[in-house]
């Protein structure tokens, strides 16, 4: 992935995220407090979470360097260093205990989604936790904000490499990862997978 089309994706994103960080809180436990965000999108979904979670902690994983450091660079200028934590680690296996969050947060998943991703997902879950996996503008994003950057979105994931999904494929790896009682498949803004522990 290059990373000026990475970060020009994330800039692009900025007016959905308020929207889609209601979506993710809606589908979160009312008490989460620790919450994790994963992949090289991470970033806007924890950022409007945590103006409306004034007392959740924030973590986010992402394997490459450069990434890390523009998220830093974002929650410094966001005075959110204090309750933001970023780790090195793949997407599997993650690089974090069992049961370690209550929020599990995943959006661009489908560049990466494999049965072992979902697997790792399910497992730093708490019991109680609950995931929000998958890739669309939530349901709250007004048809204006998606129509003003659907075609450049469109085209940036093309480039970036993104896999177009069908809900059939995504019930297989449900069904793989042995996990088709832990997970709800939801198309309502997108393509997401809420799990469940």
């Amino acid at each position: 992935m290059e990373l000026a089309e990475l970060l020009r994706l994330n800039e692009l994103w900025g007016p959905v995220y308020p929207y889609l960080a209601r979506h993710v809180q809606e589908v979160l436990p009312p008490e989460a407090k620790e919450i994790l965000e994963l992949g090289p999108f991470s970033g806007g979904i924890t950022w409007a979470l945590a103006e409306v979670l004034p007392y959740a902690f924030f973590t986010i994983g992402e394997e490459r360097q450069e990434v890390r450091d523009w998220l830093k660079e974002e929650g410094r200028k966001r005075r959110l260093l204090n309750r933001l934590h970023l780790v090195n680690t793949p997407l599997k296996p993650l690089a974090f205990p069992d049961e370690r969050f209550e929020g599990v947060i995943f959006r661009g998943a489908f560049f990466f989604l494999d049965v072992d991703v979902l697997k790792e997902i399910y497992r730093v879950l708490k019991r109680g936790g609950k995931g929000f996996v998958g890739g669309g503008f939530g349901k709250f994003t007004p048809p204006a904000v998606i129509k003003s950057i659907a075609e450049e979105s469109r085209q940036l994931n093309y480039r970036l490499g993104k896999r177009w999904l069908a809900v059939e494929e995504v019930k297989n790896i449900v069904l793989a990862a042995g996990l088709s009682h832990s997970c709800q498949i939801c198309t309502e803004g997108g393509l997401w997978v809420i799990v469940e522990k």
